[in-house]
């Protein structure tokens, strides 16, 4: 994605003013760019009168006085290319940026307005989005490791790639299992320690299998450069004899998310779930209800840095070696969910009250969660569908996740 910055101001207001705040907007875009590791081109000086632009995918322009609404508007009309509206009360820059907007509007040009306070929450907002566009380059180019059966490319993945594009590379479980079956028990010695300390397990067979598996897909994940991997869970099992959810925790805790069951509506949020907060995402069943109106969610598996007092105990469909269970250490939660077709993304907002294996008659790590704004009957009434990705919500992930949709098309709808 080409990107060109630029800042907006009319040479009736005070020249200084105008220098000195764009210079500030351009040092942060550097730091970021730095960091991130991403380029976005810029205009090293604010523009007071009509130039004609280079082509670019997406423009910002930073409106930094008033008296500007025409100058930005032939700007972008030249282009008809989307537009990143950034503004401050200040010197009557928001107006201008306002009369702008209803002209694009108009004219049907893709545009995002962003109102801003003051000089430290123009910093604020100049950094998530510039940290969502490169959070969006990464997404549309994920390398995917699909394990199913067959060893061809699933047509969900199909699907997904079409939508949000990336590379699948697909391995069939035979193949996966004859890598795990070479291992040789001294070369997973360490992790072997590791895990049984992390995840509570002695070192039976069972368990040196598992171990095995996660040396093995982990070295695929490094020698291929994968971003992410997505197993079909349930075929898995009845092949192996053993569950993948400790895989599943283990990778995802180590910021490669690991996808149930080839869930690939699930597979970008919980991607940007960890992009953004730096927390992993949690992949979980809408599982009933109860009589004082707490939504329940569960799964058999679940990375372990978002636990307190993990177990490891049987999974709960197929009694196969392992689930997962523990209380769940955050509060404060975004349940998350992609429309079948990746047009709309919904967003709840809610509470955990109780966490826990709380009941035997469901998958091994149960959250009683409050939904905010909402009875537990209507969200049921009305959910997209199955597995929803629970997002920690913290350090603006709403901001980042609403502006993210807007570039991909996706409508979002927060539900609060």
């Amino acid at each position: 994605m080409k990107i060109l910055l630029f800042g907006l101001a009319s040479s009736l207001h005070d020249r200084e003013y105008y220098i000195n705040k764009y210079k500030i907007v351009v040092d942060l875009v550097n730091k970021l760019t730095c960091e991130l590791n991403l380029k976005i081109d810029y205009i090293d000086n604010p523009i007071t009168d009509y130039i004609k632009l280079e082509d670019y995918d997406l423009y910002i322009a930073v409106y930094l006085t008033g008296g500007t609404s025409t100058l930005g508007f032939r700007l972008i009309m030249d282009k008809m290319k989307p537009v990143v509206l950034i503004a401050s009360g200040e010197h009557n820059a928001l107006a201008s940026a306002l009369s702008t907007r209803s002209r694009l509007v108009e004219n049907n040009i893709k545009n995002y307005l962003i109102p801003v306070i003051d000089s430290n929450d123009l910093l604020e907002k100049m950094s998530y989005i510039i940290k969502s566009i490169k959070v969006i380059n990464d997404l549309k180019n994920l390398r995917i490791l699909e394990i199913n059966e067959n060893g061809f490319v699933s047509r969900d993945g199909l699907k997904y790639i079409e939508r949000i594009g990336g590379i699948i590379e697909a391995m069939s479980y035979s193949e996966l299992m004859n890598r795990v079956n070479k291992v040789d028990q001294s070369v997973i010695n360490k992790l072997v320690d590791e895990l049984s300390r992390r995840y509570g397990i002695n070192g039976d067979n069972r368990f040196i299998n598992i171990v095995k598996l996660i040396h093995v897909v982990e070295n695929i994940v490094f020698e291929k450069n994968i971003d992410v991997v997505s197993i079909d869970c349930f075929p898995f099992i009845v092949k192996t004899g053993f569950t993948p959810c400790i895989l599943v925790s283990y990778l995802t805790a180590k910021g490669i998310p690991v996808i149930c069951e080839n869930d690939y509506l699930s597979l970008p949020l919980m991607y940007i779930a960890y992009r953004i907060t730096g927390y992993p995402g949690w992949i979980c069943n809408p599982s009933g209800y109860t009589n004082n109106g707490l939504t329940r969610f569960a799964h058999c598996t679940i990375a372990d840095n978002l636990c307190l007092d993990l177990k490891t105990i049987e999974h709960f469909e197929s009694g196969k070696p392992y689930g997962l269970t523990c209380r769940f250490k955050y509060d404060n939660v975004l349940l998350t969910r992609f429309s079948i077709d990746y047009t709309t993304l919904r967003i709840y907002k809610g509470k955990v009250i109780e966490s826990g294996l709380l009941d035997q008659n469901y998958c091994r790590t149960q959250l009683l969660i409050e939904i905010r704004g909402l009875n537990p009957l209507n969200f049921y009434r009305n959910a997209f569908g199955n597995h929803h990705v629970l997002i920690i919500d913290e350090n603006k992930v709403i901001d980042y996740l609403d502006f993210i949709s807007w570039w991909m098309n996706w409508k979002i709808e927060i539900v609060n």
